[in-house]
């Protein structure tokens, strides 16, 4: 068996920060998932599993193609059922509701 050495491999953003996050050695975005973070890494490596034909952006998740795809090239919004806001990702609508309107069904 390979003798490895842990001090590179923890150097090289393989360990989570003090907060539990994983931090991109790269353009310090952080992460609070593994997964997450290798799927960033593999971004500034290039590794793109789909292409935005329209404007040739690169994603390594289908879904966030088709988020991009419907909300940059179609128009697609979500809009807040509570307020005049209307986002491009749902998630921003649901980050949003959580933040500027708890305790409200969405």
């Amino acid at each position: 068996m390979a003798e490895t050495n842990l001090g590179d491999y923890f150097a090289v953003g393989n360990s989570p920060t003090a907060e539990g996050t994983w931090e991109c050695t790269k353009c310090s975005k952080s992460f609070r998932f593994k997964a997450s973070y290798n799927l960033h890494m593999s971004s500034h490596q290039g590794q793109f599993k789909f292409w935005c034909d329209e404007c040739k952006r690169g994603f390594q998740n289908k879904n966030h193609f088709s988020e991009h795809y419907a909300s940059k090239h179609q128009g697609r919004t979500f809009p807040c059922a509570y307020c005049s806001k209307r986002f491009q990702q749902q998630r921003s609508l649901r980050r949003h509701h959580k933040a500027e309107h708890p305790g409200l069904m969405l």
